[in-house]
């Protein structure tokens, strides 16, 4: 999403500690491909599809909790919002313009709307005549559900710092978010866990557990918490080395 007043320079630090996490994480540069929004293909190939798509199509199709941004000064201007979103669009598009004919489309399912325009991409350039790209791909998508803010937001987003847990915040900050006793950030914070911990089955079934019977026995589910504040101290500190 194009956010406002973020320095370019922030963006490219932040990217670059992206990369450098991901990696320390196990990332698999055999097996796949990191790439970031200075990739050349991606540029080339988000030419090739803008003649495909409308500004009617990027408003039919864009973010459910687009209002939640812009009511927090969060939006860039439109026309950023739209290029992000055709670069993207390309992005989900690279396997046909190499040549696949099946495409799996994994992301939050707030971001569904960037596979609807793929579909549509394909959809008309198939009937383009000359202008076709004679991409023969067809697009299954696998989505994720959305985490729940903190403080009753419907989002958990570093945007709206309110919201979230992220890992940049000092300790002390994660320690009073994560071992929260606030009713509204229970719910949140077992999705969390559920999502963002890698923890085995076996612990998640646990955690679940505790979650449901956290009124009868409290400390089971405190104890949840604490676990999940050591993991996320963990790849918080992780995420500091890998800065730039």
């Amino acid at each position: 999403m194009e956010l406002s007043n973020v320095p370019w320079v922030q963006l490219e630090t932040c990217r670059d500690q992206m990369l450098t996490f991901m990696r320390a994480l196990g990332f698999d540069e055999a097996r796949g491909v990191l790439r970031s929004h200075l990739d050349p293909g991606n540029l080339v190939r988000a030419g090739k599809i803008a003649r495909f798509l409308s500004r009617q199509d990027f408003l039919d199709h864009r973010e459910d909790l687009l209002e939640l941004y812009a009511d927090h000064g969060l939006l860039g201007s439109e026309v950023g919002l739209t290029v992000d979103a055709l670069y993207t669009v390309a992005d989900v598009l690279e396997p046909a313009d190499a040549g696949a004919g099946s495409i799996l489309m994994v992301s939050g399912v707030e971001e569904a709307y960037f596979t609807e325009l793929a579909r549509l991409v394909l959809a008309r350039q198939a009937v383009a005549g000359e202008l076709t790209l004679q991409w023969q791909s067809i697009i299954g998508a696998l989505y994720f559900r959305v985490l729940p803010g903190l403080g009753g937001y419907p989002k958990m987003s570093k945007s709206i710092p309110a919201s979230s847990i992220h890992l940049a915040m000092p300790a002390d900050v994660l320690h009073e978010r994560i071992c929260s006793a606030a009713p509204a950030d229970q719910a949140p914070l077992l999705a969390a866990i559920e999502l963002a911990s890698g923890w085995s089955q076996d612990d998640l079934v646990a955690a679940r557990h505790a979650y449901v019977a956290r009124d009868q026995q409290p400390a089971t589910w405190r104890r949840a918490q604490q676990r999940y504040l050591e993991t996320f101290l963990t790849f918080a500190e992780t995420w500091r080395r890998s800065a730039p």
